[in-house]
């Protein structure tokens, strides 16, 4: 089931607060981290924090998805042109900003 209406409105935050997170690189950034953290965890709740700390650790969810599970709700769910390739994709180079960089420029192949 899709989030729907505010529950998708709050996924777009959280994921736009995550970039704002990793985008900073000033002075003081480790403190001003600190801070967006702590508030994004108190908007997730104590579920959602778990979750969340899972994330910014690199340790996954936990949630029984597979990998083959993601890359076909990637797939799916977005824009970009051959997203069902994500996984084999993935697997040559695990940057996914790099990967999904390439989906969006192949052509018809």
């Amino acid at each position: 089931e899709s989030p729907k209406g505010s529950q998708k409105d709050e996924l777009t935050q959280v994921w736009k607060d995550l970039l704002k997170i990793s985008d900073v690189e000033s002075k003081g950034a480790v403190k001003q981290r600190e801070v967006w953290v702590a508030d994004l965890t108190l908007r997730c709740g104590a579920v959602g924090a778990k979750y969340l700390c899972r994330m910014l650790l690199g340790h996954g969810l936990r949630i029984g998805a597979s990998k083959k599970t993601m890359a076909a709700a990637f797939a799916q769910q977005t824009l970009v042109p051959h997203g069902h390739r994500l996984l084999e994709l993935l697997e040559v180079n695990p940057d996914i900003d790099a990967v999904v960089d390439t989906l969006q420029t192949m052509d018809g192949s």
